[in-house]
């Protein structure tokens, strides 16, 4: 699946959790179960709703707002064109609170497949990107890639500009603007604020950060000279020493002037 499960340790808020830090219990502390509970009192499995709403708004985000047959999210040295092509969604949401003051909470995994090409080629790969614990206060999770498909050099730039570029905004423009959605549809609350990437384009370094760096030329300094006269002698003068003709010594500011005699 493009989903994997969550790790047992470093969890984000779950769903009980959210409940005791925001909604009110739905059982009054010394009553019965259903003693005393307000008639306006809402819980409603939203799960389903979720899972059908939350991949439309993925499978946009890396396309132009404004023409929607077109994709914008291109890594920025080889021009990679990336696209959302599939979502899967795993997890829970519900409605909870009283009808004047609601609570929309939630706790999604994510599986996402990504088509990979190079524009005016005939090259295509698949990748696939999971989010784990997008929740209520988890609003951008970190973005897992798993592109074992791809060339090296392509897996490379494809996952930083998910991972760290402009594509992991895209993605999380897509939950943000989900998350307002469904707030603004099922609750009185004022919606979160959504960001917008689209017009505010965050520059990439000028040299892909991934790469290998070059090391630097091997020294070509000249042998230093030999001294004559003045306290110090020639290395050649005594027997024993190597020179630098032979090239038994390192480079020449690691060569010391053996002692005169």
């Amino acid at each position: 699946p493009l989903w994997c499960k969550p790790p047992a340790q470093g969890r984000g808020a779950g769903l009980g959790e959210l409940r005791r830090q925001g909604a009110p219990s739905a059982r009054p502390h010394g009553r019965g179960p259903t003693e005393g509970m307000s008639l306006d009192w809402v819980e409603r499995d939203l799960t389903d709703w979720a899972k059908r709403t939350l991949p439309e708004f993925l499978l946009i985000s890396m396309q132009d707002p404004d023409n929607k047959d077109e994709c914008i999210a291109r890594t920025p040295w080889q021009s990679y064109i990336v696209c959302v092509a599939e979502v899967q969604i795993d997890g829970e949401a519900s409605l909870t609170g009283r009808k004047s003051h609601s609570l929309f909470q939630f706790e999604l995994n994510i599986g996402i497949r990504l088509d990979i090409e190079l524009e005016g080629k005939d090259d295509y790969w698949p990748g696939v990107v999971q989010m784990v614990h997008f929740d209520n206060v988890n609003v951008a999770p970190p973005i897992i890639t798993r592109m074992e498909e791809l060339p090296p050099h392509v897996a490379d730039e494809v996952a930083w500009y998910v991972r760290e570029g402009m594509g992991r905004r895209y993605l999380w423009h897509g939950l943000a603007r989900w998350h307002a959605y469904a707030v603004k549809k099922w609750t009185t609350s004022e919606p979160p604020p959504v960001p917008d990437p689209y017009r505010n384009v965050e520059k990439p370094p000028e040299s892909p950060p991934f790469a290998k760096k070059k090391l630097p030329p091997a020294s070509t300094e000249a042998e230093p000279p030999t001294m004559q006269h003045g306290g110090a002698c020639s290395s050649s003068a005594r027997p024993g020493v190597p020179t630098v003709e032979s090239g038994a010594l390192d480079p020449p500011e690691n060569i010391g002037s053996p002692p005169c005699p």
